[in-house]
């Protein structure tokens, strides 16, 4: 499909508010300005200026829910080839599903996704590494003599008596296994993590030869692993397997990006963060106002930034013609303030206007897009209690800091309040834009007020 769309039908495929989009769509915006030139934009820049030879880099990402981190880092990999890397992104979540997650997991996840995407022809060094690995592998799979029947036995057992390894093979059926909660792949899991040494030396020697073959194909920054999907785990898991684990997972002989919960950049479970991996890359939402800015009765009444204003707006313009499909093309200003920065449900109120319409209109009517609107405040109202909205008072009147943190962070996690970066990159929150005008949220702001 051509984008932008100019019929009504095609509004739900332009602006699905959950789906990302892949490398080079026509619908992607570049919007790093809006974010400060914080998030990404930071880890492009130390990335640029990495010397070849220094120590691998590894990295904690988080992002809110709604801030287009998936679409952000699909064009991420693009930059990183672009700027010498080979980037890997394997989704963690389907390849093991939610276990309780060990830095052994990771160790061996990264040698088979290695094995499987980075196959030059002419690299001995390289096949040889693969032998090692799987044959070492295969060795601890039949050491069970009560699983010899297991898949995964099995297909050990044939690789070791035909002297053919595949580790991407055995992985795979590995994998399923620790899905599927087979008694025999937690055997060989607990094997593994018994001999976490020799994993890592055998894994790092397969990354090193593979990095070598990388730089002759014009990668000289070598495999970048980017462990996608890691927020949706409990943060103490990922706790353990990262923070606890730290000095294990840096020694994985490749750059590293782990998208992790963000409830951990807010609550760390370990110490101070910064100790791991450094500070965490956090995209924020894009932000169309600034810090100074006060809210006053209603949103098209309450300062925001025009430019930034109009920079958002491409996102809708990149995916329908607005002067064609909108009733009142000034709506397009209108929803782009209300989404507050949040790109999720920008495309939301668009996409959800279609099912308000009447069975005789051919454009996105005013009444359709308000419509949309009220029915997502509501939604959002029903989940607030009177607790939520002094606190959001507070916070739209910039004293957050008096908000208890544990509420601070469900209001956050929850999108009634969302964070920014200011021009010094440093983080701030306000309220979501569709809660200005609900009347408890009035009521609670004005006794604030008169309290402050």
């Amino acid at each position: 499909m051509d984008f932008p769309v100019e019929h009504l039908d095609n509004i739900a495929v332009a602006c699905r508010p959950d789906t990302p989009l892949p490398a080079g769509d026509s619908r992607y915006c570049q919007l790093d300005g809006l974010r400060q030139r914080g998030g990404l934009a930071q880890l492009k820049a130390e990335m640029r200026a990495l010397p070849e030879e220094t120590n691998f880099l590894h990295r904690c990402l988080c992002g809110h829910r709604g801030s287009g981190k998936s679409t952000e880092l699909i064009a991420f990999e693009d930059w990183a080839k672009r700027a010498g890397y080979f980037p890997i992104r394997v989704d963690v979540d389907e390849r093991l599903g939610l276990i309780a997650l060990e830095a052994t997991d990771l160790f061996f996840l990264a040698a088979t996704v290695v094995d499987e995407q980075v196959r030059p022809e002419g690299c001995p060094e390289l096949d040889s590494a693969r032998r090692a690995v799987a044959q070492w592998f295969a060795e601890k799979v039949i050491e069970d003599s009560q699983a010899r029947e297991s898949t995964l036995a099995m297909e050990a057992s044939a690789q070791l008596e035909g002297n053919a390894f595949s580790l991407a093979k055995l992985g795979t059926k590995f994998n399923a296994g620790i899905k599927s909660n087979s008694k025999h792949a937690e055997t060989v899991r607990e094997r593994l993590r018994n001999f976490p040494d020799t994993l890592i030396d055998r894994a790092g020697y397969l990354l090193d030869q593979a990095n070598a073959c990388l730089a002759q194909l014009g990668f000289g920054r070598g495999a970048l692993l980017i462990f996608d999907n890691l927020d949706k785990f409990p943060p103490s898991h990922i706790d353990r397997a990262l923070y606890q684990s730290h000095g294990v997972m840096k020694q994985l002989r490749c750059h590293s990006l782990f998208v992790i919960p963000i409830s951990l950049e807010y609550q760390p479970l370990s110490g101070p963060i910064q100790d791991c991996y450094g500070q965490n890359v956090v995209l924020p939402m894009l932000s169309l106002r600034r810090k100074s800015s006060t809210w006053r009765r209603t949103v098209a009444e309450s300062d925001y930034d025009a430019e930034a204003i109009a920079t958002m707006r491409t996102v809708l313009d990149r995916r329908l013609v607005v002067e064609k499909l909108l009733q009142n093309p000034i709506d397009a200003a209108w929803l782009v303030r209300l989404s507050g920065g949040c790109l999720r449900d920008l495309l939301h109120f668009v996409s959800d206007a279609v099912r308000h319409l009447e069975e005789e209109d051919s454009i996105l009517t005013h009444t359709a897009l308000v419509r949309s609107i009220q029915t997502y405040r509501a939604s959002l109202q029903r989940r607030l209690d009177a607790e939520d909205f002094a606190a959001l008072a507070a916070i739209a009147d910039r004293k957050g800091e008096q908000v208890p943190m544990e509420r601070r962070r469900r209001l956050l996690y929850e999108r009634f309040a969302l964070e920014y970066l200011d021009e010094n990159v440093q983080p701030w929150i306000d309220i979501h834009p569709l809660i200005l005008e609900m009347e408890p949220f009035q009521h609670a702001l004005q006794h604030f007020r008169r309290r402050t």
